[in-house]
């Protein structure tokens, strides 16, 4: 990484409202194909239901199963796979881009899965939801799995990709 590569970080906003946008993006979607009725969909920080904080949420009217709070970790995988496609399919000659695709399509979707399979083991969230409707070592198969899957792309993609040294 060049030392410019780290400005980036100044658009962790952006990325951060970008992933939750995609997370709740996915249970919506789960939640619309299964029947539900969408109520509220946010995207950015705000006080949710119950007065709690939340980085975003989706309210629906309906019922669901398991497959709409498992969505966005189905969701983070094939953004993930989208991403070791698109930058091993394709030669990005501009850095920006190349460190953009990175962030948003790879790095993004793991830390997504990562962070909420971490705090699920400690609070109630989406997969301490599925921890309880589906049996644990299914749940913990499926993130010991992606874990894996996420660290072999990441592999692949560096072992195949230099990264581009033209600017912007």
């Amino acid at each position: 990484m060049k030392r410019k590569d780290w400005l980036w970080l100044l658009f962790f906003p952006v990325y951060l409202i970008l992933g939750t946008l995609r997370h709740e993006g996915f249970h919506a979607l789960a939640a619309a194909a299964e029947g539900a009725e969408i109520q509220r969909f946010v995207f950015w920080p705000s006080i949710g239901p119950g007065g709690k904080f939340y980085f975003g949420y989706v309210s629906w009217r309906g019922g669901t199963t398991w497959l709409t709070t498992a969505a966005p970790y189905f969701g983070d995988l094939l953004t993930f796979l989208m991403g070791v496609l698109i930058c091993t399919s394709f030669n990005i000659q501009r850095r920006g881009l190349w460190v953009n695709i990175l962030i948003i399509t790879m790095l993004s979707p793991l830390l997504n899965s990562a962070y909420n399979y971490g705090a699920g083991m400690r609070r109630l969230n989406d997969i301490g939801s599925l921890l309880q409707a589906l049996h644990p070592l299914v749940v913990h198969l499926y993130f010991a799995l992606t874990m894996a899957l996420y660290a072999s792309g990441f592999w692949f993609f560096f072992r195949r990709n230099t990264v581009p040294d033209r600017s912007t």
